[in-house]
C-alpha cells in the first residue's frame, strides 16, 4: 500500500512548483499569488524504488480570520492527520516568520517524520541567508529550489529512505481473503455488505456518502470459511467533489483497495457500467488487484431469459479492456445472487 507525503507551509512559498517537479507533470496551478491552491491534490510518485502519495496543500495561517482560510487551515490539518511523513516549506525569500514558528511548534504535536526545506535556495550563496531557519530546531535543513530542481533529488532521497524505514501496512493473512466494496455513491455498498453479514452492522442511508471512511468487517461463514469485508465511500467524479471531508473519504476507499486481495465494483443495474465506474476500474487494475463487476439492484431491471447475457455483451463492447473481469447480477436489498460472490471472490484471488 502506497505511502502518503504532505507538503504543507505557509501561502505562496512554492509548495504546488515542488508538487510539480517531483509528480513529473504541471498538475497544480502555480501563480505568485498566495492561496492559490485551495484544495488537496494527489499524485503517486516513485523513487528510487518506493512508491508514494505526493500531497500538495493550500498555504497554512494557524489563525485564519477568513473563512476561506479557516476552510484550508481544516483541509492541512486532514492532511497532517493521514500523511506518515510531512515536508515543511518555507521560503528564504521571505525570512523566518512567525507563522513559519508556529507552524512548526504545531506539525511537532502529529509525532510524524517532518523534513524542514527552504525553498528558493537557487545559488549556494543563497544558503547563508537561510541558516536562520536552523533557529527552529530542525537538526537538517534541505536548502532547496523548487523551480530549478536544486536540492530536490537530495530531499527525496532521504523521504524515501525514511519512507523504507516504517514498512507499509501488509495484507491480511494471506489464508483470509480482504474483499473491498467499491463504486460510485449510493449504489449499495453498505447494504451488500450487511447482506452478506446477515446483520445490520453497518449504517446505510438513501443520502450518498453515508459512508465516510472504510470500514473492515470480520465474516464467518457457516461452513468455516472466513473473510475481510470493506466497505468504502463512494467515488464521485473528480470535479464533482466538492467537500474537503469527501477527498479524504476517497483517499481512504483507495487505501482500502490496496489492501484488499479482490475488489468488487458495484454498479447499478438500472444505469449499467458508465465512464466513472471504468475510471474506478482502471484504478482497480492499476493497483493489480484482482476485480468482480457486480450489478446491484437487478430486482428492478425487467428482464427475460437473455438480459443478463445482453448487458454483459453491451458492457464489453463499450469497454473491452474487462472482457476478462467476471459479471454477477444481484439485489443486496432482497439477497437474490449475493449467495454466488463469495465464491467468485475466492476463484478471483486464487
Amino acid at each position: 500500500m502506497s505511502r502518503l507525503v504532505a507538503i504543507i507551509g505557509r501561502p505562496n512559498v512554492g509548495k504546488s512548483t515542488l508538487f510539480n517537479r517531483v509528480v513529473g507533470e504541471r498538475i497544480a496551478i502555480v501563480e505568485d499569488t498566495p492561496g492559490v491552491t485551495r484544495d488537496r491534490l494527489y499524485g503517486r510518485c516513485v523513487h528510487e524504488d518506493v512508491e508514494f502519495d505526493l500531497i500538495d496543500t493550500g498555504g497554512f495561517d494557524p489563525h485564519p480570520e477568513d473563512p476561506l482560510l479557516k476552510v484550508m487551515k481544516d483541509q492541512v490539518e486532514l492532511a497532517l492527520d493521514e500523511a506518515d511523513l510531512i515536508i515543511f516549506l518555507m521560503d528564504v525569500k521571505a525570512g523566518l516568520n512567525p507563522v513559519d514558528e508556529e507552524i512548526h511548534r504545531m506539525v511537532s504535536r502529529w509525532e510524524k517524520p517532518i523534513f524542514h526545506a527552504v525553498n528558493k535556495v537557487d545559488s549556494p550563496e543563497k544558503e547563508s541567508e537561510a541558516y536562520e531557519f536552523f533557529s527552529l530546531g530542525a537538526e537538517t535543513l534541505y536548502f532547496i529550489s523548487a523551480t530549478h530542481g536544486r536540492g530536490v533529488l537530495a530531499l527525496f532521497d532521504d523521504v524515501t529512505a525514511a519512507l523504507q524505514l516504517n514498512p507499509v501496512e501488509a495484507l491480511p493473512e494471506e489464508g483470509i481473503p480482504q474483499i473491498a466494496v467499491v463504486g460510485r455513491p449510493n449504489v449499495g455498498k453498505s447494504t451488500l455488505i450487511n447482506q452478506l453479514l446477515g446483520e445490520t452492522r453497518l449504517l446505510t442511508s438513501d443520502v450518498p456518502g453515508t459512508t465516510r471512511d472504510a470500514v473492515d468487517t470480520r465474516l464467518r461463514t457457516d461452513d468455516g470459511r472466513e473473510y475481510v469485508l470493506v466497505d468504502t465511500a463512494g467515488m464521485r467524479r473528480k470535479r464533482s467533489i466538492k467537500d474537503t471531508i469527501e477527498h479524504y473519504s476517497v483517499l481512504r476507499s483507495i487505501k482500502g483497495m490496496e489492501r484488499a486481495h479482490v475488489v468488487v465494483l458495484l454498479l447499478d443495474s438500472r444505469v449499467g457500467l458508465e465512464d466513472q465506474d471504468a475510471k474506478i476500474a482502471n484504478l482497480v487494475e492499476a493497483r493489480g488487484r484482482g476485480m468482480i463487476f457486480l450489478f446491484n439492484k437487478w430486482d428492478l431491471i425487467e428482464k427475460d431469459g437473455r438480459t443478463a447475457q445482453l448487458f454483459v455483451k453491451a458492457m464489453h463492447t463499450k469497454f473491452p479492456s474487462f472482457a476478462h473481469v467476471p459479471v454477477l447480477f444481484a439485489s443486496a436489498l432482497t439477497g437474490k445472487g449475493v449467495n454466488k460472490l463469495l465464491a467468485a471472490a475466492d476463484q478471483v484471488k486464487e
